[in-house]
């Protein structure tokens, strides 16, 4: 499983394979959250997926 940064996807444009994952910073440490598809990307600016959280399919 590929894990990237924010600076990874920056660099890949409209190339990113999925599945992924990427780091999330909250107040009381880091979570790993994996996307499994890609619904819309912008380069440079937004990225629209689709991941699991709770046991349900969540857009990220």
């Amino acid at each position: 499983m590929n894990k990237l940064t924010c600076a990874n996807l920056v660099a890949k444009g409209r190339h990113i394979p999925v599945p992924f994952c990427v780091k999330v910073v909250e107040g009381d440490g880091e979570r790993e959250i994996k996307i499994d598809t890609l619904l819309r990307v912008v380069p440079g600016k937004r990225l629209i997926g689709i991941s699991s959280w709770k046991d349900s399919a969540v857009n990220i």
